[in-house]
């Protein structure tokens, strides 16, 4: 038996790897190929195995919880589920998620369908979900352990491949281009950075509110156009500590640096798992 290994995500401090166990003889009929993923601080020098829940599906998160401290896992099944309604909204792709908090022997435990309500304790996992309609965000309160439907910035024909949600400073902030791709100069295209302020009042029905924060420019110092990289449905998009922003394709990595606005490429070795740390 041997393993092979790659760099999945790191949250909090943590990294998390996959780890993938396969046979050196055909006996995949009774041992078949299992996965795990490894837990490591690289500051404390501590690590932990987790092994994935039954079925279909792959961690998407992590976070240390609010008050315990306690480091957790978020797991998404991606298989279709009884299709969850909010209103007119329907989830896309639905889902189920699962929570693990490790080291607890009580292993994965399912977590209840997204509700139409705000959060009140800062996010830390999210993605831009809805088609044709309104975008809106789906985001993880880590604090209550939920999901919850909000609003994204109400900009005027923004689409779900125009924005890009990401963490900065600890708040939640939108990246979203607003405009025609095709019929804006290059020169003049940018992104709208806005963070969210209030998450709105569950009782009045008021929405979220939105701040600017940041126009970012799209264009390199060398003439170089960003916005297919930032459009395209493979690019990661990431923040980190509230100074740069990151659009990565493949191996090509363009950082924003918000105090000095301005781009610049980021160096990387070929063949290799990248993660934000």
């Amino acid at each position: 038996m041997f393993s092979a290994s790659r760099v999945h995500g790191s949250w909090d401090g943590v990294l998390c790897l996959q780890l993938y166990r396969r046979f050196t003889r055909p006996v995949y009929h009774t041992l078949p190929r299992g996965m795990d993923y490894v837990l490591w601080n690289p500051l404390t020098k501590a690590f932990a195995t987790v092994p994935t829940p039954p079925g279909r599906g792959q961690v998407i998160g992590g976070y240390a919880q609010p008050v315990t401290r306690r480091f957790h896992l978020l797991h998404s099944s991606d298989e279709p589920v009884v299709p969850v309604h909010v209103g007119d909204l329907q989830l896309l792709a639905p889902v189920t998620f699962k929570v693990m908090q490790v080291g607890d022997d009580a292993g994965w435990r399912e977590l209840p369908p997204p509700q139409a309500q705000h959060g009140t304790s800062p996010p830390s996992i999210f993605m831009v979900a809805g088609r044709d309609r309104p975008v809106t965000l789906l985001v993880f309160d880590t604090a209550r352990e939920r999901f919850f439907l909000t609003a994204a910035p109400d900009l005027p024909g923004l689409r779900q491949e125009m924005a890009r949600a990401v963490m900065s400073r600890g708040q939640l902030c939108v990246l979203a281009f607003v405009g025609s791709p095709v019929a804006t100069a290059p020169a003049d295209r940018h992104l709208e950075m806005w963070m969210l302020v209030d998450d709105g009042d569950d009782h009045s029905g008021d929405g979220p509110r939105w701040r600017l924060r940041q126009r970012i420019r799209l264009f390199r110092r060398d003439g170089v156009d960003l916005l297919p990289e930032f459009m395209d449905a493979t690019a990661v998009v990431e923040a980190v500590e509230g100074e740069e922003i990151f659009i990565r394709q493949g191996h090509r990595i363009d950082a924003y640096n918000l105090r000095e606005d301005a781009w610049r490429k980021v160096g990387v070795t070929k063949d290799a798992s990248l993660v934000m740390h």
